[in-house]
């Protein structure tokens, strides 16, 4: 514990309460056995308090929406107490070892843990399509098999944690009783004050899952979506990833129609699965994609031509490209529609510092560099272990914005 609070960094976020991170750790400084003392009494007593649970929430509208009448146009932004983060954030670790421990957690789960990345659930979902797509058909060899993509995205995810219901489920696994009724006691009695037009009313009650933005609250879906999303009785050539609430399925099979078959098999088991937790999947957001080889001549044939994929009800047109934890995945893999949507998003971030300048005179060197390695190339490279393959076309593309940044 007191590690975690000794490599407290510096920021500007402050909570309802009016504490910022840079006070705690000028508390921690001046006092370093205070805050130590106070967690672990939260932890021993299993007490989480209600000046840390309630949250400032604003609502601010999304840009470029065309009606404002709707709720979706607009997006919530929860400021919480950094008293109750900073817990939630050693708590968030304590129950991340614990759950890969007891084996309260899958593999194919991934994120919210260490050493398990958003790069690490793209491979999972890429590599095995890859070795499928670049083989070649030989007489002596097996039908080389189709893959086919399926994404899925858990509705409501945070929102839909019964609390009642996530107890059972860590007192099921086994975890570590103080940290189950630590999690009770921080899902209970929380309260929310909205913001809006430069207005906002006084704290209100309310229950709604896990709150967004909390450090815990990843672990905890991970925890709770488990038996939900976690490996079934599937033959070797069906491959389940999934990064908190984004769920991806990977079919290898000899026929689309063995595939679409397949996939909505193994979608009706997670449906099934999580019906008694309350999840379920958002068939609007749920992708498709056949993947084919670069020449491959059935590149040509109309997607509308394919046997349909339904699932609750809902057909899945199948689309040239999706998109699943940021990255644009095409056919064949060969991540030019992803390199131009990155440049060209790469290029906005760079058009958004020109305020910066005035008249003849630039920012100085070296903030242009912070600039460039924090919020520029990032935006450009996001999980680019993934989708680089470092070809001519791909380089040329990324060249027009790549130089004028550096």
């Amino acid at each position: 514990m007191q590690h975690a609070i000794a490599h407290l960094k510096y920021g500007t976020s402050v909570g309802p309460d009016g504490i910022s991170y840079t006070t705690l750790r000028h508390l921690h400084e001046a006092t370093p056995r205070t805050l130590p003392l106070l967690f672990h009494s939260c932890l021993l007593h299993s007490v989480h308090p209600l000046e840390w649970k309630v949250a400032n929430c604003v609502v601010i509208p999304k840009p470029g929406k065309s009606t404002y009448t709707l709720p979706k146009s607009y997006r919530p932004i929860s400021l919480q107490s950094c008293f109750g983060k900073l817990l939630e954030s050693i708590v968030a670790k304590r129950l991340t070892h614990a759950a890969l421990r007891c084996g309260t957690t899958h593999t194919s789960q991934m994120g919210a843990q260490p050493e398990n990345s958003t790069v690490d659930a793209l491979l999972r979902t890429i590599t095995p399509i890859s070795k499928a797509i670049s083989k070649k058909k030989t007489s002596k060899t097996k039908p080389v098999p189709h893959p086919a993509v399926l994404t899925h995205d858990i509705e409501g995810a945070f929102n839909q944690v019964h609390p009642v219901t996530l107890q059972e489920v860590m007192h099921q696994r086994r975890l570590p009783t103080y940290l189950t009724d630590w999690v009770t006691a921080f899902n209970t009695d929380r309260k929310i004050t909205f913001g809006f037009n430069h207005q906002s009313e006084k704290p209100q009650s309310y229950r709604c899952g896990l709150p967004q933005g909390s450090p815990v609250s990843p672990i905890l879906f991970l925890i709770f979506s488990n038996a939900m999303v976690e490996k079934q009785d599937y033959p070797a050539d069906g491959i389940d990833t999934s990064y908190v609430d984004d769920v991806s399925m990977v079919q290898m099979s000899q026929s689309i129609a063995e595939a679409n078959t397949l996939l909505e098999e193994r979608t009706e088991q997670h449906l099934n699965r999580g019906q008694h937790l309350g999840l379920t999947f958002a068939p609007s957001k749920s992708e498709l994609l056949y993947c084919l080889p670069l020449n491959s001549k059935h590149k040509n044939i109309s997607l509308s031509s394919h046997p349909p994929l339904r699932v609750m009800n809902t057909t899945i047109i199948p689309k040239r490209q999706i998109k699943y934890l940021g990255i644009y995945i095409d056919e064949s893999l060969s991540f030019l529609h992803h390199a131009s949507m990155a440049a060209g998003q790469a290029n906005r971030v760079q058009e958004s510092f020109t305020f910066l300048r005035h008249r003849s005179r630039g920012v100085p060197a070296h903030i242009a560099h912070h600039l460039a390695f924090t919020a520029i190339l990032p935006t450009m490279f996001w999980a680019s272990p993934a989708w680089w393959t470092g070809t001519p076309t791909m380089t040329s593309t990324l060249k027009i914005t790549y130089n004028p940044i550096a």
